[in-house]
């Protein structure tokens, strides 16, 4: 398992490193995860929004952790490409307690993780210097542990507001260089949409930056000539995927027909493949 995880870690790391901007899809069980081993996008992230809606459960840690936890564990076990884990704010508002949560999923396999700066409960932000001691913390603890992570620092400074000032822009830069001093690896900032607002946060931060697909946002080919290294999908594929079971259910009510069921879906041995991993399809050779 070590020379797996330093082999992933690498290769990790080195998707951050590599000319052009790395894309990353994130699965919320193990058939979207392989569906996303297969495109080959060399590694894969987990939605924490998607596997809580997939349990029953809205976003914001709502599930239990150790529910959160085995889902990570499942889709870690079931493809051979790294995975970073979408931890939230860690579980807990204690540090210690974040820090024994993130030695549990880091023992998984994963070889990365998100922790962001947004409490859990009331929504509100940690102060940065809060959240640079759950970033130290958590290095320190994992680290003695022996497991190596890339840990990817999330300020939700934009996330859910329209608000884009140049005192919120400030406190995004003050917090991205604040945390990757802390020992980040890389700063996900969601919600960063403008040119102009990326320019400037990446003339200020000498680590990786990840910025999330939404819409109004710039296209692959901008991002990546700009210096954007990362460009996470979040819990987009899953509410296409859920989008499109609503829309099939409407169109069943009100056609009386269920001819689109089967256009273009997987075919039953193709899902009982991707499930097994292939293991069904080589169980009949």
């Amino acid at each position: 398992m070590t020379g797996y995880r330093s082999r992933d870690l690498r290769t990790l790391r080195s998707l951050h490193q590599r000319d052009g901007l790395f894309v990353l899809p994130n699965a919320w069980d193990v058939c979207s995860a392989r569906i996303f081993a297969k495109g080959e996008f060399g590694a894969v992230g987990t939605t924490s929004a998607g596997i809580a809606a997939s349990n029953g459960y809205s976003d914001g840690e709502k599930i239990p952790f150790q529910l959160m936890l085995d889902s990570i564990s499942e889709i870690v076990a079931g493809i051979d490409v790294p995975v970073t884990a979408d931890l939230e704010a860690g579980y807990s508002k204690n540090v210690n307690e974040i820090a024994k949560n993130v030695v549990r999923v880091a023992k998984t396999g994963v070889v990365g993780i998100n922790l962001e700066d947004k409490r859990p409960g009331d929504g509100c932000l940690l102060s940065i210097s809060d959240q640079i001691e759950v970033i130290r913390v958590v290095r320190n603890i994992t680290e003695s542990y022996g497991l190596s992570l890339f840990i990817n620092a999330r300020t939700d400074v934009l996330w859910g507001h329209n608000d884009s000032s140049a005192t919120t822009i400030e406190n995004v830069i003050r917090r991205c260089v604040a945390y990757s001093r802390a020992g980040a690896d890389g700063v996900f900032v969601p919600g960063l949409l403008k040119v102009e607002h990326i320019v400037q946060l990446l003339r200020e931060i000498d680590v990786p930056l990840n910025v999330l697909a939404l819409p109004g946002g710039s296209d692959i080919a901008c991002l990546q000539e700009l210096g954007v290294r990362r460009l996470s999908l979040g819990s987009g594929p899953m509410r296409m995927a859920m989008s499109a079971v609503v829309s099939l259910t409407r169109t069943i009510k009100e056609s009386k027909s269920f001819d689109k069921l089967f256009a273009g879906c997987l075919t039953y041995a193709e899902l009982n493949d991707l499930s097994s991993g292939g293991q069904s399809a080589r169980e009949h050779e």
